[in-house]
């Protein structure tokens, strides 16, 4: 009895089953592209998140302003969702990574579900399978949270389920539902400006006598009212751009400073913006690296199928359409959502708001392969294609013998590049937990539009407030550490001619009364904003603002200043000494500039730290502590021996922010030195390193 009750669930839940089954596969993708170390994470994603913990640890609540661009709305609505999950955690990249989780999940969900209900379980499925088995540049730009092409696609999706219900019933909070989803995508992104065209038309056409009875006037009324509703977000958010004079007041929607005109009509031309589209560029890296340009042929039948599943649905839309109204005889097109044209016409109504306005940066088309990120304007392709290949397989498949067959040969010749793309693009060896301890939050990213106000210099030495009021529970240091690197690129501007001795000393004492974790970011965050220049030969004393600030360092009650303003400047421009550390590597002598007895102790101190930390990263493809290990001794042999305690230092803290989450990693790498003086300095520079790097650093005795 109870076998029986069981496949009378599994048969009557049959959709149910197989959509839980792509949910999985969907689930096993994402963790397999999240539990690759350092892999997946781009620099301008990473401004979200930081705001979201600046949020999360107590900054002032100014949204508008601290958006990273003034049309991304939609990466404000993903702060939004980050903020209680880092008020209680920190800013976990897995707590981050939740979010484009849940929309990829809504993509494949509300796919399925829409053509399920339309079309039936099988349409559904392939819909579902085109969605796992997409190109890889679809799942990388699935991990990765911009806030823009791939999530506002959940919306544009969500859109299309009040949208089929007023096919069946024309009631007013479906309407309602529908514009206020239709606003809040436009909100999101500008990229959902194709969809309403199609799902408003397309509704106003079939359902056109429904909609003009008495009843329909009020559900007109609704789907109104909800758009208004759905842009309030972004209304809100321009007008306060405006008010701050942060935007140009005459360009309400523009795209990187460029209005809708200038974007149709401005440069590149119209055939370059096509070939983009349609030429090699793009088609031929779809699939790279498994298949690059040099083996074009399976991309090249994956879009021309695509092409070809938009226009069999496009043909099987419209003569359902017009089958169903010369059916019952009705002067309206059709009583059910017509899906299968719908989903072709949107994806025509993309392929040409792509044309026309995609706001083109570099070169056009651009030389192939292009990274999955320069891929990312095809990503709402990809469902919307999806939609149209479910339902025209399916009536193949119902077809006659020859059209079956060639169907089924068609379908396995679009999925079959994406499942051998996603299985090589899996190298286990490379899956890590390290992913699991990183934040998401990049210290040195630049806040949108904040201004950060740093007082005067006079103003800082007389009042010594560095600090800001920023909660200094240990899950927020990431936040402050944002806070105060920002800070210090402020103060930077502030240090001119003018600026006296005196006054600058008192700035250092203030950044040495904080705690040296604190301190070493302000030193950082100053001297990036200064961007001093090494002097050449190494003793000569340095000039500019930076040449100001070191000399004020020299005063005896400004502790550790004129070290760390050294190591900072020499680990910031060390990229002429990689040449040096490659001979150091082969077991060449330190040069004799840097043995010279005119260079004073602190600064060849700094250099001995800033050749630990090179070596620190310089064998990282590696990932082999014992292979990195045995090359960094070959190095610290060349360095004086009484300098040997900073190498160590500058070794553990390179290697500390990349291993720091493991004490396994800690035990091999320690265990290569001897010394126990240098072991001892290793350890505490490694805990630091962990410290300034991951969420949850790795707790040493």
């Amino acid at each position: 009895m109870i076998w029986d009750g069981f496949r009378s669930l599994v048969a009557g839940r049959r959709s149910d089953w197989v959509l839980l089954a792509l949910v999985a596969v969907y689930l096993v993708q994402f963790a397999l592209l999240f539990f690759v170390p350092g892999g997946r994470i781009a620099d301008e994603e990473l401004h979200s998140p930081t705001v979201a913990a600046l949020l999360a640890a107590g900054h002032p609540f100014d949204l508008p302003r601290l958006q990273y661009t003034p049309f991304c709305g939609g990466c404000t609505a993903e702060t939004l969702l980050a903020l209680p999950l880092f008020s209680v955690l920190g800013p976990s990249l897995a707590a981050w990574r939740l979010i484009p989780l849940a929309f990829g999940l809504a993509i494949l969900v509300l796919s399925y579900r829409i053509v399920c209900r339309a079309e039936g379980v099988g349409a559904a499925a392939i819909t579902g399978l085109c969605l796992v088995l997409a190109p890889p540049f679809f799942r990388e730009c699935g991990i990765v949270a911009f806030g823009s092409h791939f999530e506002v696609l959940a919306l544009v999706l969500a859109a299309m389920i009040p949208w089929s219900n007023l096919f069946e019933r024309t009631r007013a909070r479906d309407a309602f539902t529908l514009g206020l989803l239709l606003g809040l995508a436009f909100w999101f992104s500008y990229t959902s400006a194709f969809a309403a065209p199609v799902l408003l038309g397309s509704l106003f056409l079939c359902r056109w006598r429904s909609l003009m009875q008495s009843g329909g006037l009020a559900v007109l009324g609704a789907l109104a009212l909800g758009c208004l509703v759905g842009i309030i977000p972004l209304v809100s958010t321009q007008m306060a751009l405006r008010s701050a004079h942060l935007v140009a007041e005459g360009s309400f929607l523009s795209v990187y400073g460029r209005d809708a005109f200038d974007l149709i009509t401005g440069s590149p031309g119209l055939g370059a913006r096509i070939m983009t589209l349609v030429g090699p560029s793009y088609w031929a890296s779809i699939f790279n690296p498994t298949f690059g340009p040099d083996n074009a042929i399976p991309s090249l039948v994956y879009a021309l199928l695509q092409a070809g599943w938009v226009a069999l649905a496009l043909g099987i839309g419209w003569r359902s359409v017009r089958g169903a109204a010369e059916a019952n005889q009705s002067k309206e097109l059709s009583s059910t959502a017509p899906i299968p044209l719908v989903a072709s016409l949107l994806t025509l109504s993309y392929a040409l708001l792509f044309v026309l306005m995609a706001p083109y940066r570099g070169e056009v088309p651009p030389p192939p392969p292009v990274p999955a990120n320069g891929l990312r304007y095809l990503v709402p392709l990809v469902p919307l294609v999806a939609l149209c290949a479910g339902p025209a397989v399916m009536r193949g498949l119902r077809a006659g013998q020859r059209l079956r067959a060639f169907t089924a040969v068609a379908l396995l010749a679009f999925l079959t590049p994406g499942a051998i793309a996603a299985v090589d693009s899996v190298e286990v060896r490379w899956l890590s937990s390290e992913p699991l301890y990183r934040p998401a939050i990049d210290v040195t990213t630049v806040l949108g539009r904040t201004r950060w106000d740093a007082p005067s210099v006079s103003e800082l030495a007389a009042t010594g407030a560095v600090d800001q009021p920023l909660s200094s529970a240990p899950r927020h240091r990431f936040a402050r550490r944002a806070h105060l690197h920002a800070y210090g690129e402020a103060l930077a501007q502030r240090v001119t001619p003018n600026v006296t001795a005196g006054e600058l000393q008192g700035v250092l004492r203030a950044i040495e009364a904080l705690p040296e974790d604190e301190g070493l970011v302000l030193y950082e965050a100053i001297v990036r904003g200064l961007a001093p220049v090494i002097p050449a030969p190494p003793w000569e004393p340095p000039s500019g603002p930076f040449g100001q600030l070191v000399s004020a360092a020299l005063a005896p009650d400004t502790g550790d200043a004129y070290r760390q303003l050294w190591r900072a400047a020499l680990n910031r421009g060390r990229d002429p000494f990689w040449d040096l550390h490659l001979r150091l590597t082969q077991g060449k002598p330190l040069p004799a500039a840097w043995l010279d007895s005119r260079i004073e102790d602190a600064r060849l101190e700094a250099f001995c730290w800033t050749l630990g930390a090179m070596t620190g990263v310089a064998f990282r493809q590696a990932q082999d502590p014992h292979f990195e290990m045995t090359e960094s001794l070959r190095v610290r042999n060349a360095i004086p021996e009484r300098h040997r305690v900073v190498f160590a230092e500058g070794l553990g803290q390179s290697l500390g922010r990349r291993w720091g989450y493991s004490h396994r990693r800690y035990d091999e790498l320690l265990g290569h030195l001897g010394d126990p003086q240098e072991q001892e300095v290793f350890s505490q520079a490694f805990a630091q390193g962990a410290r300034a790097t991951f969420l949850f650093p790795v707790a040493l005795d």
